[in-house]
């Protein structure tokens, strides 16, 4: 018996000698130091008949200044950094500024020249210009001109002018100061500051805080929006107008006198500013919005700063300052402020970080990155990060607010102490410092008898326990099937009970035991409670039908999470035949102490019915996923309260009720709505029935039973506190096709009844979401009620395109565009219906690498990035063998070369073994993109092997160098035509004709850098001559476990050459995994030939790749049959890998006889990740006779 320990590995060490002397490559050709050359630009012409200024820019600071004189002054500064002076006098030479006047309309526009990347590359194929390209522009206009300017990376400043201004940049800062008129400004990353405004206002962004402050107010609407920041309004004195302020995460502040417009809240305000008037509509998703007047703000206090917002130590008077004018600004790098630098505007990175250690007068804004502030950072505005995090050390100072987002959610802190104009105080409830945003309230009663915990909830005691009622679906709808809840408390437990009614008990789900269980994967409970009156942290508790227990102290973002946590409670199921129900008592020293009578704490309960995926929440969360229960905002509010079962003498019956406190609600309505009757008997729990039921009317903001004796029996006190309410007699529903008045009251319960203003405008909101989820991206739903009628109309505006822009098109001319879009001004807006055209466009035209769409206020932009007419992709090959020694070569493709599915292709390189160059050129033509069609041709010199199968490139590669040589390799050089044909999820089927000459090559290299000593093998000659063939193939893979190949050949015949045989093949491979960690794999793989193939198509087995143990190529035939398994333990990073393989080569006319076939055993031992670089061991012995 023979025994060989065989070594494989899949890392090549060639690879990293590829990317050295690519780096060396590319820095020797780009020039890793470069010059900076600055050239001035200057010209002045008339301004008579001129009524407007437009300049577009693309990387600089644009600044604009008002004037006396009746003339327009444009200075410029253009910047170049290049390799060296004379590259960047060129360049500079290159970059043009043309001015034009026409029609009333003087144009100053930045024509930037074509532009390459200035390395290796560039130089292979030419063309363009290198270097880094910015103009800086200040100009100067007569004080009534209106202006247009646009700039991408930069900032954009206007100073004492009174026309219409509008500004746009992407990356960069607006300021405008002593603007007299309409202004419209919008960015993308970076602030907006209006300052001394006389007149009207329409600004946005979408990272950057919002600063407007008025002189005096025009006669049009006002809006400000942005994302990801806030919002300051300084308002003049007696200033009229009419507020409508709302943020998602974040607060609306206001110090001026307001008129309440219905129901407010922290986050909404509506009402009447003076005399009411034009619209000031604020929104803000991530960020406060503060509304102050002018004059006050600067004279009011400074509010203590809370968590990371501590005081800024003064800076030493010596110290000196370097000021940088204008927005610092990084795309795709980050942004450092040093200690000794102020920037004069905003500090903006986007793909990168922000580090602040010295003074941003604006906003600090990392896009994709992280902000951290030093020790002595000052921000004069908002801290915006999206997707990363914000560092703030110890004596950094914040203006503004902190908006963090990320996927584990927002987060907002900063600001002022809390909202001036408060709800509470507004309501003068006295009831609860919580404020009710549609949520449902509860009490939870004190109980001086604790219940037993076993599961049944059939205890006296829970029949004068508060109620949980009413579960909902996450958007307001009724679950399938019902949940009720009950709450006690005593001074040591809270105590909770849960009964969960299911028609198919039997189908329940209830696997897990014990506590630290997975009780999501079973029919479960989760209970939701904050620790005080604040939402969060707050504690979640989940139970199963069988009593498993999961508790964890949970935050929204994240940040307080505890899985650890355990809240040491006592909990019980049972199952019944139509309902099981559980109860729990968790105590009071786990979960913040024990409160006192009048206190509230947030809670929230949620159902999971696994057989229906059903998730059902006493409080619904209107969350977008139905599923999820950490929405803490949502969260219900439970009021403990005393006994009142003690006061109540049995027997007693109810003798009549009355009512006080209500106005705009009829007594009729409030007794049709309780379930207590005059008659009825008066037992604690019926009191309880009587209070829940008034408050799940969410009609009132207190409410408060109470009895007094009579001479049958006592009346039934009812004193209640009104909120406002309307009463909806009729409901109907206009202007809107997508869907009809009964699918809106089917999902939103929206039918005649009683009303807060807060529930209208809760359904108004719902029906525009339900139109947004269906693609109506425009759509807006307003509502109007008449009070004489009872009349309420919901108007649907489905949303029409009133704008169609295209952005992004150089080469391709917009009207081309247009026509081949199909989409006009006026049409509704269907997300589907535009994304199907987009998609036909796109092909159509077939000159854009990317399409898309936004839509914003009406308009509809189009975003589309074109391909270049001449496109390139470009790869490195290294590779080393015996025959080679070391290969070096570049892969390249160029697309749209025949249209927008055709390429060339270039690849090959130099073996400094052979001394000789090898090359692959061609070209290919594609149809379809389902069932894609391709033909091609390409003509090649090449050193080939027959062993590929057996062994990959990079692994022979890595085993050449460590001194294994596992292939044998020959020269072929010809031509190839070939037909592909994709068969959509069946793979593709290829026809192909090749004619190719062959020739053998020798060894040229006998070094390794292991095994040196070790002489390597000859290379075996070939067959030489010419061989003229035709093939079809077919390949198939199938969700990364299944591929298969199969291919026949036919040489000679009627195609000529010097071979002629036929020749077939099939290699079927499968992948199984079994666990996370173990996975089987197998291969299958047969092959047979007639005539008279030459030897480097013959049939091989031996060795690496192909039955290890046996000697390599040690059989020999023109029949194959070969079998292999093994099987794999061990994660990622290392694993131990028996395996199994079986086969045997002969020739035709040969006996097939089990007992002559070949088998083998062995391990390895695997370092690395499967399907990536990896190292392999292996040991194997032959088996077979």
């Amino acid at each position: 018996m023979r025994s060989k320990i065989t070594a494989a590995t899949c890392c090549t060490g060639g690879a990293v000698f590829c990317v050295a002397v690519f780096i060396v490559l590319f820095c020797l050709s780009t020039g890793a130091f470069g010059a900076t050359f600055e050239e001035r630009f200057e010209q002045t012409l008339s301004a008579e008949g001129v009524q407007r200024v437009v300049l577009g820019n693309t990387n600089g600071t644009v600044r604009v200044e008002g004037w006396e004189r009746d003339e327009i002054s444009v200075e410029a500064t253009k910047k170049v950094r290049a390799g060296d002076r004379d590259k960047a006098e060129e360049v500079a030479e290159a970059l043009k500024i043309e001015i034009s006047q026409e029609d009333g309309v003087v144009r100053i526009e930045t024509i930037y020249p074509k532009k390459r990347s200035g390395g290796f590359w560039g130089a292979l194929f030419g063309g363009g210009v290198t270097g880094k390209m910015s103009v800086d522009y200040e100009v100067f206009v007569p004080r009534e001109m209106n202006l247009d300017l646009t700039t991408t990376n930069g900032r954009v400043e206007v100073e004492e002018v009174s026309g219409e201004v509008v500004a746009h940049s992407t990356n960069g800062r607006i300021v405008l100061r002593d603007v007299e008129g309409s202004v419209r400004a919008r960015t993308t990353n970076g602030g907006v500051k209006v300052e001394g405004l006389v007149g009207t206002f329409d600004v946005s962004t979408t990272n950057g805080s919002i600063e407007v402050g008025w002189s005096r107010s025009g006669a049009g609407d006002c809006r400000a929006h942005t994302t990801n920041g806030r919002i300051r309004i300084e308002l003049p004195k007696d200033f009229s107008a009419v507020l409508d302020a709302s943020t998602t995460n974040g607060k609306v502040r206001t110090e001026v006198p307001l008129t309440i417009e219905g129901t407010i809240s922290k986050r909404k305000v509506r009402g009447t500013l003076g005399e009411g008037g034009p619209l000031l509509k604020l929104r803000t998703s991530n960020g406060n919005i503060d509304i102050v007047e002018a004059g006050r703000a600067e004279s009011r206090a400074e509010p203590e700063k809370k968590e990371q917002r501590v005081t800024v130590e003064k800076t030493p008077p010596e110290r000196m300052f370097r000021h940088r004018r204008g927005d610092a600004v990084r795309f795709v790098g980050s942004v450092v402020i040093d200690e000794d630098e102020v920037v004069e505007g905003d500090a903006v990175a986007v793909g990168g970080s922000v580090t602040v250690l010295g003074k941003v007068s604006g906003d600090a804004v990392a896009v994709f990155g992280g902000v951290k502030l030093g020790s002595h950072a000052v921000v004069d505005g908002d801290v915006v990060s999206v997707g990363g995090k914000i560092e703030v050390s110890e004596g950094a100072r914040v203006s503004g607010d902190m908006v963090e987002t990320s996927w584990r959610g927002v987060r907002v802190s900063g600001g002022k102490e809390d909202v001036i104009l408060d709800v509470e105080t507004l309501r003068d409830s006295g009831r609860s410092r919580i404020p009710r945003e549609h949520v449902p309230v509860a009490r939870c009663v004190r109980t001086s008898e604790p219940p037993i915990i076993d599961g049944r909830l059939d205890d006296a005691v829970w029949e004068r326990a508060g109620r949980l009622r009413d579960f909902r679906l996450s958007d307001g709808r009724r679950s399938q099937e019902p949940t009720k809840g009950v709450l006690l408390w005593d001074a040591e437990y809270l105590y909770v009970g849960v009964r969960c009614r299911d028609e198919e008990i039997h189908k329940l789900v209830m696997n897990e035991r014990g506590r630290d269980a997975s009780v999501w994967h079973d029919d479960n409970v989760d209970v939701l409670l904050s620790r005080d009156e604040d939402a969060e942290p707050y504690y979640q508790l989940g139970v199963t039908p069988k009593a498993a227990l999961f508790d964890q102290v949970k935050q929204t973002d994240r940040s307080g999470d505890r899985p650890g946590w355990s809240s040491d409670a006592e909990v019980a199921a049972y199952v019944a035949d139509r309902f099981w129900s559980f109860e729990i008592a968790i105590p009071w020293d786990r979960v913040g102490g024990t409160p006192e009578v009048g206190d509230s704490r947030r809670f929230n309960v949620q159902r999971k019915l696994k057989r229906l995926d059903e998730y059902s929440f006493w409080s619904p969360t209107y969350h977008h996923d139905p599923s999820y229960l950490h929405v803490a905002s949502r969260f219900g509010i439970i009021r403990f309260v005393r006994a009142r079962a003690d006061s109540v003498r049995g027997g007693f019956s109810c003798s009549g009720i009355e009512i006080e406190g209500n106005s705009a609600v009829p007594s009729e309505e409030i007794l049709a709505a309780i379930p207590l009757k005059v008659g009825d008997a008066l037992t604690g729990e019926a009191l309880m029935d009587v209070e829940d039921a008034l408050w799940d009317l969410r009609w009132f903001s207190d409410v408060d039973v109470a009895l007094k004796d009579a001479e049958k029996g006592a009346v039934l006190l009812i004193s209640v506190k009104e909120d406002p309410t309307v009463a909806v007699a009729k409901v109907e529903v206009v202007d809107g096709e997508a869907f009809s008045l009964e699918e809106i009251q089917r999902r939103f319960n929206l039918k005649p009844g009683r009303y807060t203003e807060e529930e209208l405008d809760r359904a108004c909101e719902r029906v525009e979401q339900l139109y947004r989820d269906a693609g109506y991206g425009m759509a807006s739903v307003s509502r109007d009620f008449d009070p004489e009628s009872g009349r309420l109309t919901i108007t649907v505006d489905e949303g029409r395109i009133e704008e169609i822009r295209i952005e992004g098109a150089r080469f391709v001319k917009e009207e081309d565009i247009r026509e081949q879009l199909g989409i006009r001004e006026g049409q509704l807006y269907v997300r589907q219906g535009v994304e199907e055209a987009l998609d036909g466009m796109n092909r159509t035209i077939g000159k854009f690498r990317e399409v898309s769409h936004r839509v914003r206020d009406g308009v509809l932009t189009v975003l589309v990035t074109e391909k270049p007419p001449f496109e390139s992709d470009s790869d490195f090959t290294v590779r080393f063998n015996r025959v080679e020694g070391l290969f070096l070569g570049p892969d390249l493709s160029a697309a749209a070369v025949f249209g927008p599915q055709g390429k060339a292709y270039l690849s090959g390189g130099y073996g400094f073994g052979t001394d000789a160059w090898q090359y692959t050129l061609g070209a290919e033509k594609s149809w379809f993109r389902r069932y894609r069609l391709s033909i091609g041709a390409n003509s090649h010199d090449l050193v080939d092997t027959p062993d590929r199968w057996k062994v990959d490139d990079d692994e022979a590669s890595g085993l050449a160098i460590c001194g294994f040589e596992p292939r044998d390799y020959f020269r072929r050089w010809g031509t190839q035509v070939y037909w592909a044909q994709g068969l959509g999820v069946f793979g593709t089927f290829k026809l192909s004709y090749v004619q190719d000459e062959y020739e053998s090559v020798s060894k040229n290299t006998n070094w390794s850098l292991f095994n040196r000593r070790h002489t390597k093998r000859l290379n075996p000659s070939v067959d030489e001559g010419r061989m003229k063939s035709a093939k079809a193939s077919w390949s198939f893979l199938h969700n990364d476990c299944w591929f298969l190949w199969a291919e026949g050949e036919i040489a000679g015949e009627r195609f000529g050459g010097d071979f002629e045989f036929r020749r077939a093949e099939v290699d079927v491979r499968h992948t199984l995994r079994l666990a996370p960690d173990q996975g089987l794999r197998v291969r299958v793989r047969v092959g047979t030939s007639e005539g008279t193939p030459p030897g480097q198509k013959q049939f091989t087995l031996g060795g690496i790749g192909a039955l290890p143990g046996y000697g390599y190529k040690e059989f020999e035939g023109n029949r194959m049959v070969l079998a292999n398994a093994e099987y794999r333990f061990g994660g990622d990073g290392a694993a131990i890998v028996p395996f199994w393989g079986v086969g045997r080569v002969w020739w035709e006319g040969e006996d097939l006889a089990f007992e002559k076939f070949k088998s083998n055993v062995g391990a390895a031992l695997e370092l690395g990740d499967p399907g990536d670089s990896r190292l392999r061991v292996s040991w194997a012995i032959p088996t077979g006779k």
